[in-house]
């Protein structure tokens, strides 16, 4: 196994900010060039190649420049996706360091953890609205315009997570139509399975006020490893209305499906086992009959209107109407001895709806007061999930096989879970108000807030109804136009874990928690190239299965780190993304034999360098590489059981040329061309096995 030393990564990531330097005072364009370039990349259908956007639209804040946001936040755009022919989530946050997979490559689902956080899918927005996302499978980015990343904890921003959020948020924003129409249609191949889509806009009416954009998207085939197959289809169709300057409609109709049969989850260490070594990276080492499919509607509207100039209201809001069937479901296995015996325990399900409601209710307001501009705030957010009719799952027999050496046993018989009467409801909601005062051309801002969240959970396994009011400040100054520094502090209530199917007291629901987060930090626009540098300390209590089997709270989880990261154009003809985060968790309080230890897979140093060159003597050709460094980590409190630090290596190469009237380009991507083996670890202590290396081919025509 090749291995890249932590020093020689960091060593990388450290020449490329030094030789930065040099490059954008030779490559700087100026003040209105820079302006065009960054209103294209936000809300233009023309694309630049930098990837990153320089304004984010999250939670109550609203729209506003990266600069301007007193937190740590980056905005990946629909240029990158295109650019890397990302398909998934995982593929688009890939690239920032303090975000890391929390479920395997080849698993039913993509998962993330943030500052070492787990993340859950109640903890995303979509379109600025918490929390209406479905909480399996995966997530296409066929139809998106920009994945925003917002590190730290989100309460105040989004209200209160119903599925885990404290260590950030992610905000989901779809394509909208622009002003120039697009045409476009591509094909590709993925790992044998073949993929095609199609990207349409226009604006028409007198006064071009109406607009519609319809993206579909369809990939079927077998993946990179053994037995796993995948289906996806995303059909997305958002259409608008602007009919005066002060007011903007908008409706959007999306369907879409994710089925994944043979799929390879995580696996568990028993207690005095030793990590395994690399299994074979393209076997499933799991049995090829499960499989999970999640399909569903989703329909989102919003308005916004300015009734008189610097007072708007804004409202927001959708719903999902969803379907899961879990099939055959392998829910964990665990490693047993040395030798790589695997017993997984599977059980046959099934849960015909999953629904969520979600809104955003807002009342804003500008005007001159106290010496300087004044913003104003007022709010009301919902977040609703339903299970209908939440299957009791069928237990089957353990199935005993083996890491290096699987045994494939035939698909047991056994009946679809009894459906018992009642509804499983997780309701979130909250009032938010929150005052932003800027002085001396808005270049020292105070903002301060509070939200009041309240959480009601009436599940087959547990009730309560709880809330909590927050509070949050924030202090920032621009000693230039061009840079940002802050200081902020949060808190929040978020929705307890619930138990896994290991523990003895499987699927109950521990209750709320409180969520602290104090942040400094800095930003820096060198024309076209964003560093940011942030110092955080981040705590929610501690949650895992103790020593007797039993799901518990005890302690709590504390993350001080701190971030670097630079992104943008170093020069006209290359773009980096890079950056660096360190993470000194511990585990404080609680069971003495624990106190001090570092929490389940979280690493103390993560690292990315994703490099985009235009060659030049070849116009059109641009090539591409990545490097993602994770440090060590454990997949138990105790800290006997230690993963090993791994580096992936991706690279990959595009052309665009000219057809005719038709722009043709052709995409190759290779990700782990080492085709390199690790473990890795997400937060509930699971090993995570790498991808086998895998190649993505794609050629897009824009007619």
């Amino acid at each position: 196994m090749r291995r890249v030393r932590r020093s020689t990564m960091i060593g990388a990531l450290l020449a490329a900010s030094y030789f930065t330097a040099p490059a954008v005072a030779q490559d700087r364009p100026d003040d209105d060039e820079a302006a065009k370039v960054e209103d294209i990349i936000v809300t233009g259908t023309r694309l630049t190649d930098t990837g990153i956007g320089n304004k984010t639209s999250l939670g109550i804040l609203g729209e506003r420049p990266i600069l301007d946001t007193p937190f740590s936040v980056t905005s990946f755009t629909e240029a990158l996706i295109r650019n890397t022919g990302a398909r998934s989530l995982s593929d688009v946050l890939v690239r920032d360091p303090s975000v890391s997979a929390d479920s395997n490559p080849a698993g039913p689902q993509d998962g993330f953890a943030i500052r070492g956080f787990f993340v859950g899918r109640g903890a995303y927005m979509y379109d600025g609205i918490p929390g209406l996302t479905l909480n399996d499978g995966y997530l296409s980015v066929a139809n998106l315009e920009r994945v925003e990343v917002f590190r730290g904890a989100n309460a105040f921003l989004a209200g209160a997570s119903p599925f885990g959020g404290v260590g950030g948020a992610i905000n989901l924003v779809p394509k909208r139509p622009g002003d120039a129409p697009v045409n476009e249609a591509y094909v590709g191949y993925q790992s044998d399975s073949p993929l095609a889509g199609v990207d349409f806009s226009r604006r028409f009416g007198a006064n071009q006020q109406f607009g519609v954009r319809f993206n579909g998207y369809y990939q079927s085939g077998n993946g990179a490893v053994d037995q796993l197959q995948r289906r996806t289809e995303n059909f997305a169709l958002f259409t608008d209305w602007k009919p005066s300057d002060t007011l903007y409609l908008s409706l959007e109709l999306q369907r879409f499906r994710d089925r994944t049969d043979g799929y390879r989850d995580d696996v568990f260490l028993a207690a005095g086992v030793a990590v395994p070594r690399i299994p074979d990276l393209k076997r499933n080492y799991l049995q090829p009959w499960t499989f999970i499919e999640q399909s569903g509607v989703r329909w989102t509207a919003q308005a916004r209107w300015e009734f008189v100039p610097g007072w708007s209201v804004q409202a927001g809001y959708g719903k999902i109407d969803g379907d899961r069937d879990n099939g055959y479901y392998s829910a964990f296995g665990e490693v047993t001895d040395n030798a790589g015996t695997i017993v997984s325990f599977p059980f046959r399900s099934y849960q015909p709806n999953n629904d969520i409601e979600a809104g955003q209710f807002l009342l804003k307001g500008k005007f001159s007061a106290l010496g300087g501009q004044t913003l104003l705030t007022a709010g009301y957010t919902l977040s609703d999930t339903y299970f209908f009719g939440f299957a009791g799952a069928t237990p089957l027999a353990p199935i005993t096989s083996n890491l290096f050496n699987p045994v494939y046993v035939p698909a047991p018989a056994a009946p679809q879970g009894a459906n018992p009467s009642g509804i499983n409801i997780t309701e979130v909601r909250g009032w938010v108000g929150m005052a932003e005062q800027r002085w001396f051309d808005e270049r020292l801002s105070v903002l301060a807030g509070v939200r009041k969240v309240d959480i009601k959970l009436d599940t087959f396994f547990a009730q309560f109804d709880d809330g909590r009011t927050s509070p949050f400040g924030a202090l920032s100054f621009k000693p230039t136009v061009n840079s940002t520094i802050y200081a902020s502090y949060t808190e929040g209530l978020e929705r307890g874990g619930t138990a896994p199917v290991a523990a003895i007291n499987a699927n109950e629901t521990l209750p709320p928690g409180i969520t602290r987060q104090y942040e400094l930090g800095g930003k820096i626009d060198l024309g076209g190239l964003l560093a940011t540098a942030a110092v955080f300390e981040i705590s929610r209590p501690l949650e895992f299965i103790n020593a007797a089997r039993f799901f518990v709270q005890d302690g709590r989880q504390t993350h001080r780190g701190a971030e670097l990261q630079l992104q943008g154009s170093i020069r006209r003809d290359v773009r980096v993304i890079s950056g660096i985060t360190y993470l000194d968790a511990t585990i404080d309080n609680g069971n003495p034999a624990l106190k001090g230890n570092r929490p389940l897979g979280v690493p103390e140093w993560t690292g990315t360098l994703f490099v985009d060159a235009d060659i030049a003597p070849l116009p059109g050709l641009t090539i591409n590489g990545g490097l993602i460094y994770k440090g060590p980590q454990f997949a138990d409190l105790a800290n006997t059981q230690r993963v090993e630090s791994s580096t992936r290596v991706d690279a990959g190469a595009r052309y665009a040329f000219d057809a005719g009237d038709t722009r043709l380009t052709a995409r190759l991507s290779v990700e782990n061309i080492l085709n390199d083996g690790y473990w890795s670890v997400n937060s509930g202590g699971g090993l995570l096995l790498s991808s086998p290396r895998t190649v993505r081919l794609s050629l897009s025509a824009e007619f």
